[in-house]
C-alpha cells in the first residue's frame, strides 16, 4: 500500500521536507510490532525532518545565552542577593560550577537625583564576578521614590525616566554578554496591586529605547510569578516578543519539576503564535528552587530536586536556569534562606573565614553535576519502557556520558547500550561500584537520586544515539493523516552498519533497512499512519535499530 501525505505542518523550530508520497520500494510493517525498548500503546503523530548531526561547541567561543546550544555549566546559575561578597565568597560560588548569577539592578538605588546615575555599586560586582569568569543576568527592577510615591511605575513621566535610567544602565555595562530582565514577577510584586497593562507599557517602553540605544543586548522578561498563560499572552500579544531573546519564567512547584513538561510546553506554543515568523525565542526558568520549608523535603531531597530540574531543563530547551538561592541573608527567620545552597559556618560565623559559608548537599549535588557533565553538551532524551524513567545523554567530541533517575519508585531498568564497563558518580559526588552492560543493554537499579555514568570505552550503541538528530520538543500539526519521515543519520562507527527505522502503536512501513559506510550518510525513510485530534498532546515514539547492536529510541509530543 501507499500512504498519502495529507498533514499540514506547522513551524517547529526545524526545518521540515516532505517527502513525495509515491511509492516505495519497502518492507511493510503492521505496527503491532514491539520494541526491544517496549513503548506498550504510546499514541503516534508524525512529521518529517531533514537531520544532520548535532552541533558542536567551538572550543574558547562563549555559547549566546539566549540560544540553546552551549555547554552544560553555560546554562546553570543562581540568584545573589549582595554587591559585596564575603571574602571567598564569590571563588566558591564559581565554584560550584556555574557560569551565571541573577541580581537586582535596583532603578532607587543607582537614581538617587533625578537624570543622574551612579552605578559604582555595580561596577565593584560586576568585576569581582567577572574575576570568578561569571556573567550577570541583572532585573532592571522595582520603584524610585523620586517617582510616582515609590510605587511600581504608572505615569507617563516615570516610565520615561525608568527606561531612560534603563538605557545608561545597559550602556554602562554594555559588550559584556549580560542579560538585561524587565522587571521581577510583575504579575505578582507590582505596587500597590498587580495590573498587567502598566507592566505592558513600561516594558514595552523600555524595550523600545533599548532597541534603538543599545543593539545587540539581550533584553528579556517578564519574569512571570509560576507560569501564568492568562498573563504571559497579553504580554506577547503586546508585541514584546519584537524586542526580546528570550521568555523569563518562574515554575516554582511543590511537584517534582518533571511535572512542568506541560507548562513549558503551552509557554513555548504561546510564544510560536506570537512570535515574528522566523523568530525563536527560548524558555528561561529565571528563577527556581526547592524550600526546606515544604513538606516532606529535607536537604538531600532539596538536593535531588536540584539536580533533577537542572537536568530536566536541558532536555526541555532551557538555555539558562537560575536556582533560587544562593544565600538570602543570616537572619534565620528569613523563611527564603530555606532555599540557599549555602548555610552559616560550622561553629560561630567569621567575616573573615574561607569559605565562608557551609555546603548545604545541594551545593555539593550542583557541584557533582557539573563536575560530571558542566563541559558537555546535552544531546538526547533516550526513551525507555516507562515515561518515568529518564536517560539523558551527553556528548563532547567523541565522548558520551549519560543522566539517569526515575520519577518513580526504585526499580531496574534496561538502558541500551553495547556491551562494555560503565563508572557510576552518585549524588554527592561519590563513586559507586561500576556496572557492565551485556549484549541486552545497561541493567541499573533507578532512583529519584540522578546517577551520572560514563562508559570507560567507547560506546558504539551510544555513539550511534548520539548521531541521530534529536526530535523536537512538540510538533504541530493538522489531522487527521498520513506523513513520511525522512532522516538523514551519519555513521560514525568504524564499519559499514545497517541502520532501520520502527515505530510503536501505528502502521508504518519502510524501505527496509539502510547501509552506510562509515562517515557516510544512510538516509532513513518511513511511513507513519497518523492519530486524529486530540485536546491533549501525543507521544510519538521512534526508534533506531542499528543491526545487531540494538535499538535505541526518543519521544517528542503531537499537538494535532
Amino acid at each position: 500500500m501507499c500512504f498519502q501525505a495529507t498533514f499540514e505542518t506547522r513551524r517547529t523550530g526545524q526545518a521540515v521536507e516532505i517527502v513525495s508520497p509515491g511509492r516505495l520500494s519497502r518492507r511493510a510493517a503492521t505496527g503491532t510490532q514491539p520494541f526491544a525498548f517496549g513503548l506498550g500503546q504510546a499514541l503516534l503523530a508524525v512529521f518529517v525532518l531533514s537531520l544532520a548531526l548535532p552541533t558542536r561547541a567551538i572550543p574558547g567561543q562563549a555559547s549566546n545565552p539566549a540560544d540553546t546550544s552551549g555547554t552544560v555549566a553555560d546554562k546553570l546559575g543562581v540568584n545573589i542577593h549582595f554587591t559585596d561578597p564575603l571574602p571567598g565568597e564569590v571563588p566558591m560560588l564559581a565554584a560550584s560550577g556555574v557560569r551565571w548569577v541573577r541580581m537586582d539592578l535596583k532603578w532607587s538605588l543607582t537614581e538617587r537625583a533625578r537624570g543622574q546615575y551612579d552605578f559604582s555599586v555595580y561596577d565593584r560586582l560586576v568585576a569581582t564576578l567577572q574575576a570568578s569568569h561569571l556573567r550577570a543576568m541583572f532585573i532592571l527592577c522595582y520603584a524610585n521614590p523620586l517617582y510616582d510615591q515609590n510605587l511600581s511605575p504608572v505615569s507617563d513621566e516615570a516610565r520615561q525616566a525608568f527606561a531612560n535610567w534603563a538605557v545608561a544602565a545597559v550602556t554602562h555595562f554594555r559588550g559584556r554578554g549580560f542579560l538585561w530582565e524587565i522587571y521581577n514577577e510583575p504579575n505578582a510584586f507590582w505596587q500597590p496591586r498587580p495590573n498587567t497593562e502598566a507592566y505592558v507599557k513600561l516594558a514595552l517602553a523600555t524595550s523600545e529605547a533599548l532597541a534603538e540605544a543599545t543593539p545587540g543586548e539581550k533584553v528579556i522578561g517578564p519574569a512571570s510569578a509560576a507560569v501564568d498563560p492568562p498573563f504571559l499572552e497579553a504580554v506577547f500579544r503586546a508585541g514584546l516578543l519584537n524586542y526580546w531573546s528570550a521568555v523569563t519564567i518562574h515554575p516554582y512547584r511543590p511537584s517534582d519539576p518533571e511535572t512542568a513538561a506541560d507548562d513549558l510546553r503551552d509557554v513555548r506554543l504561546l510564544i510560536r503564535k506570537y512570535a515574528a515568523p522566523g523568530k525563536t525565542i527560548p524558555v528561561m526558568a529565571g528563577e527556581w528552587g526547592y524550600s526546606l520549608s515544604s513538606a516532606g523535603m529535607d536537604e538531600h531531597k532539596q538536593a535531588a530536586m536540584l539536580a533533577r530540574e537542572w537536568l530536566f531543563d536541558l532536555a526541555n530547551d532551557v538555555p539558562l536556569t537560575i536556582w533560587y538561592d544562593w544565600h538570602r541573608s543570616s537572619d534565620a527567620s528569613d523563611r527564603d534562606t530555606s532555599f540557599d545552597l549555602v548555610g552559616p559556618p560550622e561553629g560561630s560565623p567569621s567575616g573573615g573565614q574561607n569559605p565562608p559559608f557551609r555546603p548545604r548537599p545541594a551545593y555539593v549535588a550542583a557541584r557533582t553535576l557539573t563536575q560530571a557533565l558542566g563541559s558537555y553538551q546535552f544531546n538526547k532524551r533516550l526513551a525507555l519502557e516507562s515515561p518515568a524513567d529518564y536517560v539523558l545523554l551527553f556528548t563532547k567530541d567523541d565522548s558520551v556520558r549519560l543522566a539517569v533517575w526515575t520519577t518513580g519508585s526504585p526499580h531496574t531498568a534496561v538502558i541500551p547500550a553495547s556491551a562494555g564497563d560503565f563508572n557510576v558518580t552518585g549524588l554527592a559526588g561519590d563513586q559507586l561500584p561500576p556496572v557492565r552492560a551485556d549484549r541486552h543493554g545497561l541493567r541499573l537499579t533507578l532512583t529519584g537520586d540522578p546517577q551520572y555514568l560514563a562508559p570507560e570505552q567507547p560506546n558504539e550503541l551510544l555513539s550511534v544515539a548520539a548521531a541521530w538528530q534529536r526530535l523536537p520538543l512538540e510538533i504541530e500539526v493538522r489531522a487527521p493523516g498520513v506523513l513520511p519521515l525522512h532522516f538523514s543519520l551519519r555513521n560514525p562507527l568504524p564499519k559499514d552498519e545497517r541502520f532501520e527505522l520502527r515505530a510503536v502503536g501505528a502502521p508504518f512501513e519502510t524501505e527496509g533497512p539502510v547501509k552506510a559506510r562509515p562517515g557516510a550518510d544512510a538516509d532513513l525513510i518511513i511511513r507513519v499512519a497518523a492519530t486524529e485530534r486530540s485536546t491533549t498532546p501525543m507521544r510519538l515514539a521512534i526508534g533506531l535499530e542499528a543491526a545487531k547492536r540494538g535499538v535505541v529510541a526518543q519521544e517528542t509530543a503531537i499537538v494535532a
